[in-house]
C-alpha cells in the first residue's frame, strides 16, 4: 500500500496497481496499454512508489485523449522501473490520478471488536460505508468500489444492502469482499479504499491493521470495516 507522507493531492478512482513484464532485452523500451474500468479525463498524473518515496511519471504517459486508455513508456533499468536493475524484468508499482481531489473519510476497521486484527485464513468480509448528515451512503457506486492494494472488488453475487449499523438515523450501504482479493500480506499495516458516488464524487479512506495469519475459532468473518465521512480537504 503506498505510504501516506507525501502523497500527491489527487484522486486516485482505480487505486493503486502493479504488473511486472519479464523475457525483456536488457535495457529495453517497452510502452504498456492500460485500460480502465471508466474514462480517464485529460490531464490525467501517473505517479509511481518506489522504496517508499512517490514519483511523479506523468511524463512518461501517452493517449492522453480523454477515453479509458492510457499508455506507459518504462524502460529496464531506467528511473521508472521499481526493481532498479537492468535484468530484462520491469516491474510498476503505479496508479493513475485526476486533480479532482476525493473526499476523504474515515474508516474503522472491525467496529464490532476493539482490535483491528485481520485474519488471514478467513474468506470473507464486510464494508459498511457511513451515512452522516454530510455523507449520504446510499449514493455510493457499488461498482466503483476498490480496497486493499489489489483493488478487491465487492461480491457481485451478494446484493449490498442499506441498514443503520450504527443507530445514527443515517443509511449506510453494506458491501461484501473475498479476503483473498484484498492483497493482505503479514506485512500489512493499512488498507484502504477508494470509489465513487454516482454522482461522480470521488472517495478514499485509510486505517491501520494488524496481521493474524493464523485463525482463531469461530471467526467466520475477517473483518468489517465502516467507512465515516469527514470534511473534503
Amino acid at each position: 500500500m503506498p505510504p501516506n507522507g507525501g502523497k500527491p493531492a489527487i484522486a486516485f478512482p482505480h487505486g493503486f496497481y502493479s504488473w511486472t513484464v519479464t523475457g525483456l532485452t536488457p535495457e529495453q523500451t517497452i510502452t504498456v496499454d492500460m485500460t480502465f474500468p471508466s474514462a480517464m479525463p485529460i490531464g490525467t498524473e501517473y505517479w509511481k512508489v518506489i522504496g517508499g518515496v512517490w514519483i511523479d511519471a506523468t511524463f512518461a504517459l501517452g493517449s492522453d485523449d480523454g477515453d479509458n486508455i492510457l499508455t506507459l513508456t518504462v524502460t529496464d533499468g531506467g528511473p521508472l522501473d521499481a526493481d532498479g536493475a537492468t535484468n530484462g524484468e520491469i516491474s510498476d508499482p503505479g496508479g493513475a490520478g485526476t486533480t479532482e481531489v476525493a473526499v476523504q473519510v474515515d474508516i474503522d476497521i472491525r467496529p464490532n471488536s476493539d482490535t483491528n486484527n485481520i485474519n488471514l485464513k478467513s474468506k470473507q468480509l464486510t464494508v459498511a460505508i457511513l451515512g452522516s448528515d454530510e455523507f449520504d451512503a446510499t449514493t455510493v457506486d457499488f461498482f466503483s468500489v476498490l480496497f486493499g492494494p489489489d483493488g478487491a472488488q465487492p461480491i457481485h453475487k451478494k446484493a449490498h444492502s442499506h441498514e443503520d449499523v450504527n443507530g445514527d438515523g443515517h443509511l449506510d450501504t453494506i458491501l461484501h469482499f473475498d479476503i483473498s482479493d484484498i492483497g493482505v500480506t503479514e506485512d500489512t499495516t493499512e488498507l484502504c479504499l477508494v470509489g465513487q458516488t454516482t454522482g461522480g464524487t470521488q472517495i478514499e479512506g485509510c486505517d491501520t491493521v494488524i496481521i493474524k495469519s493464523k485463525p482463531k475459532g469461530g471467526d467466520k468473518e475477517g473483518f468489517d470495516v465502516i467507512l465515516e465521512s469527514s470534511t473534503q480537504t
